[in-house]
């Protein structure tokens, strides 16, 4: 296969170290724009989960034995002594004690909040492909162009 070599001048030599920066930082954006995405689905599986397990408590439960997570992988034995209170990690390592019904509705809110964030990532991720893709197609009109140039 031949090699060409294209001769640049100045000015469009200019242009595509911008559109490649543009690009870079674009590719950049996306990661971090997912990344971002990925958080947040993932609380908001939390959230939902913890959402159905207060629905399935009952006055009945009062003296059942259940396990008690106390990291993401670690859990104790425990007894419930109180199926009408509980408390929950409201972040920054603060739990707050509030009735079953409460809780619920927190859980609710958190993930109607988390929901409506994940849609304004999902926004800025199709922003940022667009850009991306904008400026692929521009980097490689540029190059069709000095190639025709050349021939």
């Amino acid at each position: 296969m031949e090699e060409k070599k294209i001769q640049l001048d100045f000015q469009t030599y200019q242009e595509i170290e911008n559109l490649t920066a543009v690009k870079d930082q674009s590719e950049k954006d996306l990661k971090t724009l997912q990344s971002s995405m990925e958080y947040l689905d993932i609380a908001q599986k939390k959230l939902t989960g913890s959402q159905h397990v207060l629905e399935k408590v009952t006055p009945e439960m009062n003296g059942k034995e259940i396990l008690v997570p106390l990291t993401g992988s670690m859990y104790v034995y425990g007894k419930i002594a109180d199926s009408d209170n509980v408390l929950i990690d409201v972040g920054a390592a603060y739990y707050v004690q509030k009735d079953v019904n409460s809780a619920i509705d927190y859980f609710k809110r958190k993930s109607i909040f988390v929901n409506e964030q994940m849609m304004k990532v999902e926004k800025y991720i199709v922003t940022a492909e667009t850009k991306q893709r904008e400026t692929e197609m521009k980097l490689q009109e540029i190059f069709e162009n000095k190639l025709s140039v050349k021939q």
